[in-house]
């Protein structure tokens, strides 16, 4: 079906070596409820069969495809960007999958909500058996966010739940190439310091997690996020002490407990490395403790507490 003239949301799918996964994510659009979308997809630098496996979409005029050399997520995302013509943009990584309803859903609410800068959803993550591995909820990111954004560690929103008015990326700027880590919550940030978020209470997206993910290299997570904070402490003067010391140990604790969980045991002597920095940040900071105590306990049993907890706090079949 070719791209109709007066398309509605421009879906930007980044892509690097994905020929094995990304016609799935691509078929999920194809399926949505809201047919009058673009999509563009930049494929940054690909190696494999890529080009091979979208000639037949590109010929038929279902999408859109450029090749650069290889620069990273966010070039690509950005080169998307530029290259959208629509009013309403939403980026799908290449091996993620959107819901039936999304796009419709998502351009409803920026519709009616003229005041907001971005609308987000909820999402369920899957492993690359299929299995379900429970409903994230970010609907708690409604309405004027900033600066408590900086604070919001424990369930960050997922990059294709949210679905922002191209006149807002003008106004702010596209995704900051220079980071490695984090540009998703940089570019949230600076939205979040002019507009409003909406949010939808439901499972918008479906994210997958394998051993390609970034967001598994937990172990260099500290310091590209300590690049984020301090990007965000240079650019609003503002903010207080005690804020940034709250956001400082919050983000620490984060990411220890995920390796926490994670329970490897070659991580536990980072695990409190990154406790104690939350701490000396925040003394009142009641994860690190937790983290502390979590990192002397026998791999086995740390697994066996952090699969029940994800157990209850990520819940499945979600709606």
């Amino acid at each position: 079906m070719p791209i109709e003239p007066t398309a509605k949301v421009s879906v930007i799918i980044p892509t690097y070596n994905r020929a094995d996964l990304i016609l799935e994510s691509i078929e999920s659009v194809f399926a949505q409820s809201l047919t009058n979308h673009e999509i563009v997809v930049v494929d940054d630098g690909s190696t494999d069969a890529t080009r091979d496996v979208l000639a037949p979409f590109v010929r038929a005029g279902r999408l859109r495809y450029t090749f650069q050399d290889n620069r990273g997520e966010s070039a690509a995302r950005n080169t998307g960007i530029g290259m959208a013509r629509c009013d309403y943009i939403l980026f799908l990584d290449s091996d993620d999958l959107l819901m039936p309803q999304t796009l419709e859903k998502l351009a409803a609410c920026l519709d009616a909500c003229p005041e907001v800068g971005l609308v987000h959803g909820g999402y369920t993550k899957f492993d690359t058996c299929g299995r379900d591995l429970g409903y994230r909820d970010t609907s708690g990111l409604s309405g004027p966010v900033y600066p408590e954004i900086l604070l919001k560690w424990s369930i960050l929103m997922a990059v294709p739940t949210v679905m922002v008015r191209r006149s807002v990326l003008d106004e702010v700027g596209g995704f900051d190439e220079a980071m490695i880590i984090a540009p998703d919550l940089d570019l949230w940030r600076r939205i979040a310091r002019r507009f409003a978020f909406g949010a939808l209470p439901e499972s918008l997206a479906k994210i997958r997690s394998h051993d390609g993910n970034k967001s598994r290299d937990k172990t260099g997570a500290a310091a590209g996020f300590e690049t984020y904070l301090q990007k965000a402490f240079r650019e609003d003067t503002s903010l207080g002490f005690v804020h940034r010391q709250k956001a400082t140990a919050a983000m620490y604790a984060s990411v220890a407990i995920a390796m926490v969980g994670d329970g490897e045991p070659k991580h536990m002597p980072l695990v409190r490395r990154c406790c104690w920095h939350a701490l000396a940040a925040w003394p009142l900071q009641g994860q690190a403790f937790l983290g502390i105590a979590g990192s002397f306990l026998g791999a086995a049993l740390r697994s066996r507490i952090a699969a029940l907890w994800r157990r209850h706090k990520f819940p499945r079949h979600a709606v």
